[in-house]
């Protein structure tokens, strides 16, 4: 359980890819599977620069006013992943009326599982992680089963297409910054766990567009689910949509606590609070309030396939690159002053 913190950080990560990665990566072409192998490297860049960035001091290391903003964007975050999960499970229901009732379940059961321990939420969602990884895997194989390998084959995407198609992946994917808020739980990093959840976008990601092609999963408005309502084994289950909804709201539950967590982790470094119950709180409203808002499915899809990556590509990789540069430039300053300092003294 060394790496439980690790397996949160991308269980967590899974909930924003599932619902983002099929209908972004479908514009990119029939390569746009590829990105998320691709992206990897970009991945182990994104948390050794957020690490370096945290031994810097302040909130997380990135200063009171930038942990303002990762705040802000981890209530936004928290706000459109409640609204995804209780439209996909309206979806899947085909039955409205009664939404308001699972929202309000996630938040309350977030806020349960945020009340004690972070290292408590992380055994938990080890367990998550692997249900996941292998629920997921599973109606992956069984859709390849159904694709049209010329869908897939060869897999074509240009130059401009690739940039940005890696780009929207690790933007998706940099939600694991939000880990850096709970370091010094006592975690050790591991390659194995974001290595396995690029694999298994990877083979989501050929599973739909193998199946569906690329021009209708872009036009979808959930193209896993669509793609899991023609998966099924005879003589267990002929649809697996409901239980791929229901495997999915774990990662949903592990990117809302990682988010609450993040954010009183912040609040207790920025001003000092002792306990995090009244944050805890607040955020359970901002976020109950803004997932329940009354805004078109339409703007809110818009927001999540084309606001969401980029503003996590800028937060998750071009904030730490500035501050890591920032650093590095300091820190040569200040050892050319010390070199001057002993030359003018005599002592070298």
């Amino acid at each position: 359980m060394k790496h439980s913190m690790c397996a949160w950080t991308w269980a967590a990560a899974l909930a924003p890819a599932a619902a983002t990665l099929p209908a972004v990566l479908a514009r990119d072409g029939a390569g746009g599977w590829l990105a998320p192998l691709l992206a990897f490297p970009g991945v182990l860049v994104a948390r050794w620069l957020m690490r370096r960035a945290c031994r810097e001091g302040g909130a997380c290391g990135v200063g009171s006013v930038l942990t303002i903003i990762y705040m802000v964007w981890a209530v936004v975050l928290g706000a459109l992943q409640i609204r995804t999960s209780v439209r996909r499970v309206e979806l899947v229901v085909a039955r409205g009326g009664r939404s308001w009732v699972l929202a309000v379940t996630l938040v309350l059961l977030t806020a349960w599982f945020v009340r004690g321990q972070a290292a408590s939420c992380g055994r938990w969602a080890v367990v998550a992680l692997r249900s996941l990884l292998a629920s997921l895997a599973g109606v992956a194989a069984l859709a390849l089963l159904q694709a049209r390998w010329d869908n897939l084959l060869p897999p074509q995407i240009e130059g401009g297409d690739l940039f940005c198609a890696v780009g929207a992946t690790l933007g998706v994917l940099s939600v694991q910054i939000y880990g850096e808020f709970l370091r010094g739980e006592g975690d050790a990093a591991t390659l194995r766990y974001p290595a396995e959840v690029c694999v298994l976008l990877a083979f989501l990601l050929m599973a739909v567009q193998g199946v569906l092609g690329v021009e209708l999963a872009g036009r979808v408005e959930d193209p896993l689910l669509t793609l899991s309502r023609n998966v099924g084994v005879e003589g267990a289950f002929q649809r697996a949509e409901s239980l791929l909804a229901a495997v999915l709201l774990l990662a949903d539950l592990a990117l809302l606590t990682l988010l609450f967590w993040s954010v009183r982790r912040g609040a207790e470094r920025l001003w000092r609070v002792r306990r995090g119950w009244g944050v805890t709180l607040s955020m359970a409203a901002a976020v109950l309030i803004g997932g329940s808002w009354p805004i078109q499915e339409t703007y809110v899809r818009g927001f999540r396939l084309w606001v969401v990556p980029w503003v996590g590509l800028v937060l998750g990789i071009g904030i730490p690159a500035v501050l890591a540069v920032s650093a590095c430039v300091k820190s040569k300053k200040a050892r050319a002053y010390l070199v001057a300092e002993e030359g003018k003294d005599g002592t070298s």
